[in-house]
């Protein structure tokens, strides 16, 4: 039978609904109606979404929304989903805008999907009881005229009813049910019914779905407790956000993907206002010249190695503001310039240069000259104290009473180490910026990580960004309460996410913001710096730009370890590489990674990928510099698939490409990793090596599953027993359960680990060879070093680690070099730098901020579904803006 073929129907597509953008694969279709921020589908997939109840649904709540526009009536309040959080209260931020996109409808329309309520209001089903109905009965939250917190624009006083109010009503509502009467006590709420149900709720760890709500509801009202409803209490939540100005910020990444963060520099001035927080923050460095090290205040980096523009700018003192880099009269008349403020043994002191004094022979003037880029430990600096300060320069005269900035010209001369002279003025910028207000340094932790938005813990990958104060001490740090959520999303990679946060830190270090000082009860200058990045070492490759250790060609992000070919692996020389040993067997140090560098072969591969026909000499170059910038190459591989398809390519194809085009011409920083921009910041030294990773997860791993792995089912049995016999008392380990760690040694996670550690020589140790059990003492003598949380004599503590480190991995390697071919060994070396810089290992430990993920979790489980990244960052608005009333703020 002959069959003849037909011309196939042109697919009519409605572009009011469905809109698209490149993929990897080919284009990709979204629904405005449904959610654009989803995983998209070909157009031939189109008529399937057509037919799903939830498009149909959808459909015919944007039909009803228009007609009851049209008809100039005001829409009703939807019945909810019972998985509906505050999210759709969210109006976009206007605090991101992306240059030059303002034509491109399409991804204006997608922004704004999370926000149109026809996207999310499908009613409930019949089943659900008269409380789940509320917000259209006659207790509502509109009949009552009430939304949680009181009318700006008509604050009510006591005694007087608010507008529109019957001044007769006794608490009745129109159809003759009680009222929840307003009491002044509870405000910012309306009684005390509203703030239980506010906390019924619940944030972080104990949030209830609405279903749950209602049954406890249910319950209130069984005993004369009348709670509002879900829709009042989601008002309320949302009003408190905008009373302390906390909203979720919403903006596209340089690829186009949504992204909902909130606002850094409003975090830390809720922590500022917070009566609970600021009395413990440190805004000053400590110098404890290596005694009784244990917190981060008393790191090097931040005493010694932020920049001129991003240490503590300022101290007050007798009411008197004295800068870095201006001129300070001392009480004995001698003139100093402030180049670092820290504290000692709780004064606040300043490491001074005394300036060269010459005369102008131009115009007759005074000329101070100083060194240019003095280090903190420079022999040309003397400290002394601030409150032997006298005069501040705005204010100080010579002795014939003019003013030292009119003889100066106020002007300072600084000179390099080449004699080169520059001239700059004498004021500090940030006099200026601060109005006579105090200014506030506080330097941040940063942490990202991923993990399942489930409760499984499976599948549905989130990205997320965590932060915590550096200047609170490790007791507080550790506790959820001090650690911060920004942002997430199971869509946006790591650093498009972390591109809003980077511009929160910039502003914070070149502005500043304005925030209140609860301890001295007035405004304060905000200004902030990245102290250290802590990730796992797939994270921290990201953030950095390097490629993953693992089979890398250079495996270490901060040494210069690295081979030509992968075949150089496997000789002795790189085997002394990696050791950091030299031929004679003397243990030296590799030379150090540069920052500057991977960012200049960073740009070095952009301009190469934008020749033709260099796709695979892209990938060749990127593995031999050791360079991957997972949001760079995410743009360059779009830009040769679009190159490929030639005439085929889309409209959409074309303005993408338009778009990275004019990137390129005016902000060329934003097509790479947001944090080559953060100043003192250096990808190589302030990620510091994590322990729990490194060294746990890592080298303790290896061995037991190594040691575990060789053992017979004999040998299983009798170590079972020995774990049975084991007294734990003592050791701060909850009891042991013996069959498990006998038989599920490849499942173990950090506490198992530990406990292997600790009970190793009494139940391990009997089943090894010699050389094997060398091993195991060497690396029992080193856990409790690595773990140690107080540092009595830094430099004494140092050289015993390193001792015990190099005498681990000496009887480790003796035994075999196969080690080498884990990365984690050789990080283990730079251990004691990273110790060194930032303090004792656990301080940059993320145990606390991996702990976090759990209530991250919890958020993710109660979102909308609809846009998680922006569902969770309203649920921890929620939870901050709560948090700080009822901490007094």
């Amino acid at each position: 039978m002959v069959r003849h073929s037909r011309p196939k129907a042109e697919q009519k597509i409605d572009r009011n609904i469905f809109y698209q953008r490149p993929g990897e694969k080919g284009d990709k279709w979204y629904c405005h109606l449904c959610g654009g921020g989803g995983r998209g589908s070909k157009a031939a997939n189109l008529r399937k979404h057509e037919k799903t109840p939830a498009h149909l649904a959808a459909i015919e709540n944007c039909r009803e929304n228009t007609l009851q526009q049209e008809m100039a009536i005001p829409p009703t309040q939807p019945d909810e989903e019972m998985v509906w959080t505050a999210a759709r209260d969210q109006s976009p931020s206007p605090d991101y805008e992306e240059s030059g996109t303002s034509h491109d409808n399409n991804l204006q329309r997608d922004l704004a999907f999370v926000d149109e309520n026809s996207a999310f209001g499908d009613s409930l089903s019949d089943t659900d009881s008269h409380y789940s109905m509320d917000s259209s009965g006659s207790n509502s939250s509109e009949e009552l005229g009430w939304d949680g917190l009181f009318d700006a624009d008509h604050p009510e006083v006591p005694g007087k009813p608010l507008p529109g109010a019957d001044a007769n009503d006794q608490g009745q509502g129109n159809a003759g049910t009680p009222r929840l009467r307003r009491n002044w006590d509870w405000w910012p709420f309306k009684n005390k019914q509203y703030l239980v149900g506010t906390m019924v709720i619940g944030h972080t760890r104990t949030i209830i779905s609405r279903v749950m709500y209602n049954h406890v509801r249910m319950m209130f009202d069984i005993s004369a407790v009348e709670l509002p409803d879900w829709t009042t209490v989601r008002r309320v939540k949302s009003n408190l956000r905008k009373m302390v100005g906390l909203e979720v910020l919403g903006h596209r990444s340089v690829v186009g993907t949504p992204v909902h963060t909130l606002s850094l520099k409003k975090l830390i001035a809720l922590k500022l206002a917070n009566p609970i927080v600021e009395p413990h923050i440190q805004y000053y460095p400590e110098q404890a010249n290596g005694r009784q090290i244990y917190k981060l205040s008393q790191s090097e980096k931040w005493l010694k190695e932020l920049g001129p523009d991003t240490r503590a700018q300022m101290v007050r003192q007798d009411g008197r503001d004295y800068y870095l880099h201006e001129l300070v009269q001392m009480q004995s008349n001698l003139l100093v310039i402030p180049k670092f403020f820290y504290e000692y043994k709780g004064r606040m002191y300043a490491r001074c240069v005394t300036p060269t004094i010459d005369v102008d022979e131009v115009g007759g003037g005074l000329k101070f000259i100083i060194p240019k880029n003095l280090p903190f430990s420079s022999s040309q600096l003397n400290s002394h104290s601030v409150a032997d300060f006298c005069v501040k320069y705005p204010v100080m005269d010579s002795p014939d009473g003019t003013l030292m900035s009119t003889l100066c010209g106020n002007k300072i001369y600084e000179l390099d180490e080449c004699d080169n002279i520059e001239v700059r003025t004498m004021t500090n910028p940030w006099r200026a910026k601060a109005g006579k207000r105090v200014i506030r340094h506080v330097p941040i932790s940063l942490y990202s990580d991923d993990t399942s938005g489930n409760s499984s813990k499976k599948w549905n990958k989130h990205i997320s960004y965590y932060f915590n104060l550096a200047g609170l001490p490790p007791k507080l740090t550790n506790q959820h309460f001090h650690c911060h959520f920004l942002c997430t999303s199971n869509s946006a990679g790591a650093l498009e996410l972390a591109e809003g946060i980077v511009d929160d830190i910039m502003e914070l270090v070149e502005k500043g913001c304005v925030a209140y000082d609860c301890g001295l009860g007035e405004e304060v200058l905000v200004t902030t710096s990245l102290l250290c990045f802590l990730a796992d070492t797939p994270m921290h490759a990201e953030i950095t730009s390097t490629v993953m250790p693992n089979n890398a060609r250079i495996p270490c992000r901060v040494c210069d370890l690295g081979v030509i070919r992968a075949a150089q692996k496997k000789t002795m020389a790189y085997l002394q590489f990696f050791l950091q040993i030299s031929a004679d067997g003397v243990w030296i140090r590799n030379g150090i990674q540069s920052w500057v560098a991977i960012i200049a072969n960073c740009y070095r591969l952009w301009e190469t990928s934008k020749e033709l026909r260099t796709k695979t000499l892209v990938g060749d170059l990127g593995g031999e510099l050791g360079i991957r910038d997972s949001i760079n190459r995410q743009i360059f591989m779009y830009a040769y698939d679009i190159r490929a398809r030639g005439a085929e390519a889309t409209t959409a194809n074309h303005l993408f490409t338009e778009r990275i085009d004019r990137l390129d011409q005016t902000n060329k920083p934003r097509l790479f990793n947001s944090f080559f921009r953060v100043p003192d910041f250096d990808g190589c030294t302030d990620t510091p090596v994590k322990v729990l990773h490194v060294f746990l997860l890592g080298v303790v791993k290896y061995l037991v599953r190594d040691l575990m792995g060789r053992m017979k089912a004999a040998q299983l049995r009798l170590i079972e027993g020995r774990y049975r016999a084991f007294n734990t008392t003592g050791l701060n380990i909850p009891s042991l359960s013996p069959y498990y760690m006998a038989k599920h040694s490849f499942n173990f996670i950090g506490k198992e680990f530990k406990m292997v550690l600790q009970s190793a020589p009494f139940v391990l140790f009997g089943f090894m060879g010699e050389a094997d059990r060398l091993v195991w003492i060497a690396l029992c003598q080193l856990a409790p070093l690595v773990f140690q949380t107080h540092i009595d004599d830094m430099d004494e503590y140092l050289t015993l680690l390193r001792f015990h480190i190099q005498k681990f991995l000496y009887y480790l390697f003796k035994i075999t070099g196969q080690w080498a071919n884990k990365p984690k060994f050789h990080m283990l070396l730079h251990l004691p730098e990273s110790i060194r810089r930032f303090g004792p290992a656990p301080l940059f430990a993320t145990k606390k901020f991996e702990s976090f993920n759990g209530v991250l979790r919890n958020a993710s489980v109660h979102s909308n579904r609809q846009s998680p990244g922006k569902d969770i960052a309203t649920t921890f608005a929620n939870s901050k803006a709560l948090r700080h009333l009822i901490c007094g703020g």
